[in-house]
């Protein structure tokens, strides 16, 4: 049984697209190369915080239905450049427990597996489900800051907690949490401006959004080539409420998600394939789809 320390997938644990059966032994590999990278590795594989992404490549090969020989392939690929594991203070540890001195370590790569520890001793005394609404859910200051921390690295935390959902591990939610607690939050402010400003339903679509973005001159000259960061350094410096304005207008009603899901994939395939190939060719395209 898998549980906040012991990664265990079955047959069953395939995630949400059933590709193809999967096999016990693909399950016992995958299972045993995931508790390898949990337990040896840090969760960036250098010092400028790249993310090390074997949970990821692994869980959609298992998903997928790869043979365990090629899981292990791909592992041993990517294993050998990753940061050792940190040792922990047990210290540390127990000051997470106490809500001010959290707040000291966040934002750290240095205090990884500190916070991993600290999760899982969270979620074998309260559950996985439990902590997630406590710690991200909630609506209080503490939860809203670990959310918007979900979505920085370019949601590589939210990635990862998606992961560890879909294949019910909740070491993999362990991860995700560690990972968004050791992110920085200069997300934070654009995230909850944006909430505080979508009062309202909005019917636009996803395609339409991002083509009056594509189309916005002051958005477009807000990113220059020489940003290190795009976003961070473009968009959110030169015109943080330009795109507020644009964001605040995508929304999700409740019972929208697999409508709302659906069309942000079509048009993401959509606006791909366009800056790849001619009009025409994009539109013989999506009559595939």
């Amino acid at each position: 049984m898998a549980t906040p320390s012991q990664i265990r997938l079955t047959v069953e644990d395939t995630g949400i697209v059933k590709f193809k059966p999967q096999t016990e032994e693909a399950a016992v590999k995958t299972s045993e190369l995931l508790q390898e990278n949990h337990d040896k590795h840090h969760i960036f594989f250098n010092d400028d915080g790249f993310h090390n992404h074997i949970a990821h490549h692994l869980l959609s090969l298992y998903g997928l239905g790869a043979s365990a020989t090629i899981i292990e392939r791909q592992y041993r690929h990517n294993a050998g450049y990753q940061k050792s594991a940190i040792s922990v203070d047990e210290r540390i540890v127990q000051d997470m427990s106490n809500p001010e001195l959290f707040k000291k370590y966040l934002g750290q790569g240095k205090y990884y597996h500190d916070f991993l520890i600290f999760w899982q001793k969270e979620m074998e005394n309260k559950g996985w489900e439990n902590v997630l609404n406590e710690y991200v859910f909630a609506g209080n200051d503490r939860a809203d800051d670990m959310f918007a921390r979900l979505y920085a690295g370019f949601l590589h935390p939210l990635i990862h907690l998606g992961f560890g959902i879909e294949f019910r591990q909740p070491a993999i939610v362990a991860e995700a949490l560690a990972q968004a607690a050791i992110h920085t939050t200069w997300m934070t402010p654009y995230l909850l401006k944006t909430e505080a400003a979508s009062t309202d339903p909005s019917s636009k679509t996803f395609p339409q959004l991002i083509d009056e973005m594509r189309n916005d001159q002051t958005l477009v000259d807000s990113v220059h080539s020489e940003d290190d960061n795009k976003i961070r350094d473009g968009i959110l410096k030169r015109a943080p409420d330009k795109m507020i304005i644009y964001a605040k207008q995508w929304t999700v009603l409740p019972g929208e998600l697999e409508k709302k899901t659906v069309e942000m994939m079509n048009a993401t395939v959509y606006f791909t394939a366009a800056a790849q190939h001619p009009p025409k060719q994009v539109s013989a395209f999506m009559l595939h789809l």
